[in-house]
């Protein structure tokens, strides 16, 4: 992250301030079952096995110890800082749910969420006061189910525009096929579908290849955090003994080439969100009405009550939030569907016969929500592309704030030999909830877990079998749960949905030869990428060509 000169003083500083806490808790830890999970042997003394998570493709390791030792977990860490992960049902169902603010994110792991989006919604946390609780309450407004089908429109009018683009390059090339870079154009035209529906404004992403806001979050994560060395996973695990102004000073002050493009984008961003707040400021004082996003962030505003208002800082916060979390994710999301659906043929057939039959029986020239909602396969697509490429597949790490007994699904066999129906977790230790695992387990979702297949959502509506309610949508964890679950997971579906039927009502995608080296990079968010090219960061090619028209009554 930070060249040796810079940051190996602090480096090994925090790893003797390390040193110390280990040796003042290892007589505490002897005593308590958490320390005796079952999990993979420790690889290095110093770096633990995290080496082997960040350095293949994401979530292979974590598949591959869970399959041996169980979805209740320790992960040896760097110096001893062991990892603790969790992907039990009913476990996650009381870290995210019942639990409530009592498991909270870790305050160690929020110096990058500072960086990447400010002191939005990311980064607040349930303990400093009710910070996360008012700027969720003034934000809700703009994501509820009325709110995130009225974009629909928008969110066909930006596919549209990707397509036509597509076209024309189809129809210059003298050829019945091209190839296209998908998370490219998927992230260009989920911006701009971003910016209409939550900013009433257009970026002009697809209409420009240069667009500067579009390549700033391109290639920002990749660089921030992908493909960390050793000595970085060291010193970002011995973040927590490091005063929060030096992180501070680290990530936005100090020279790096990680965070160089980091503050790029906050710059960047910031100048446009300064804009957008401007502006929308004017247009509510005129009396002009819209719905989207920023005006009813703006009208809130205009409240006397502080519990429903947002300072300055924080609603450009809300704004680099959305620009983050509200393109790249369901750029990548998308571009997987595509590499699945050339892939497997016959799923791409069935799902074109059941959009062209929708569209033949529609009652209005556009696509609605009802109608994507009538489309069961439709969704069975949408619903397994969420469980089975996942984009952020951990969560932060939650803090026990006080201490804590956790129930288990199922008992789990310590390396005593105990046998444990649930945990006690001490006041200020954190475990790692894996929505992965969940999403993966073959508990939940059957034998065929590893295969994408969205058949298993046409013969059981739940897609798995799970006894709890969990998740934000369809018992996936792909959007995390409860007050810290995502807030736009309505947006998100919808404009999958629309981008799915645009598409494949269009063109028709074939696997392109490299499409068996495309791996899941982990980049804090998982970015499809070509074997042995990650210096390009999320890339994907696909081959188009127009889809075949079909008889009317094909499905």
């Amino acid at each position: 992250m930070l060249a040796d000169s810079n940051y190996n003083v602090l480096l090994w500083g925090s790893a003797l301030v390390a040193f110390s806490w280990l040796f003042v808790s290892l007589r505490r830890r002897s005593r308590l079952a958490i320390y005796k999970l079952p999990g993979p042997p420790r690889k290095s003394w110093i770096y633990g096995c995290f080496p082997e998570i960040y350095n293949n493709p994401a979530g292979t390791k974590d598949i591959e110890w869970a399959t041996q030792y169980g979805n209740v977990m320790k992960i040896p860490g760097p110096l001893g800082l062991d990892r603790f992960a969790i992907a039990d049902p009913r476990a996650l169902q009381y870290v995210f749910q019942a639990a409530g603010y009592r498991f909270d994110k870790d305050p160690a792991h929020r110096a990058n969420g500072h960086l990447l989006t400010g002191p939005g919604l990311v980064w607040a946390i349930g303990q400093e006061g009710d910070v996360h609780k008012r700027q969720r309450k003034v934000l809700l407004p703009g994501f509820g189910a009325p709110e995130a089908r009225s974009y629909v429109p928008i969110f066909s009018s930006c596919a549209s525009k990707m397509l036509g683009k597509w076209q024309d390059i189809l129809n210059d090339s003298n050829s019945t096929e091209i190839v296209v870079d998908a998370p490219d154009w998927l992230s260009r035209a989920t911006l701009d579908a971003l910016g209409h529906a939550a900013f009433d404004y257009n970026f002009g992403a697809l209409d420009s290849d240069d667009n500067e806001l579009a390549r700033a979050y391109r290639h920002l994560l990749p660089h921030l955090l992908g493909a960390p060395s050793k000595n970085l996973i060291l010193f970002l695990t011995l973040w927590r003994f490091v005063p929060d102004f030096i992180i501070k000073y680290i990530l936005e002050d100090m020279s790096s080439e990680r965070t160089m493009p980091a503050r790029y984008t906050k710059q960047v961003s910031n100048a446009v969100a300064e804009q957008l707040i401007r502006d929308k400021r004017d247009a509510v004082a005129l009396g002009q009405e819209s719905k989207d996003i920023l005006s009813i962030i703006v009208k809130a505003n205009l409240s006397e009550d502080p519990a429903t208002k947002l300072s300055d800082e924080e609603i450009s916060a809300q704004l680099r939030t959305l620009l983050i979390a509200g393109h790249e994710t369901t750029a990548n999301t998308l571009s997987w569907a595509l590499l699945e659906l050339s892939k497997q043929p016959h799923i791409q057939d069935k799902l074109r016969a059941e959009i062209r039959a929708a569209e033949n029986i529609r009652h209005s020239p556009e696509w609605t929500w009802k109608d994507f909602e009538a489309m069961p396969y439709l969704n069975a697509v949408v619903k397994e592309t969420l469980r089975f490429h996942d984009v952020v597949q951990t969560a932060q790490e939650r803090l026990a704030v006080v201490d804590e007994i956790v129930p288990l699904s199922k008992p789990v066999t310590l390396t005593n030999g105990e046998v444990v129906h649930e945990l006690f977790i001490p006041k200020g230790t954190s475990v790692s909830p894996s929505l992965h695992l969940y999403n993966m387990n073959p508990d939940i979702w059957g034998a065929d877990a590893d295969e994408f297949n969205p058949d298993r959502w046409i013969n059981n509506l739940k897609g798995g079998n799970v006894d709890y309610s969990l998740g934000m949508y369809a018992n996936l964890m792909t959007f995390s749960a409860g007050m810290r679950g995502c807030i736009g997971w309505r947006f998100a579906v919808l404009e999958m949905q629309a981008f799915l039927v645009e598409a494949l009502n269009t063109f028709e995608f074939v696997a392109h030869p490299d499409a068996n080296k495309i791996v899941r990079q982990f980049c804090g968010v998982v970015s499809p990428n070509v074997e042995g090219r990650k210096e390009r960061g999320s890339h994907m090619p696909v081959i188009i060509r127009s889809a075949p028209r079909a008889s009317d009554d094909e499905f």
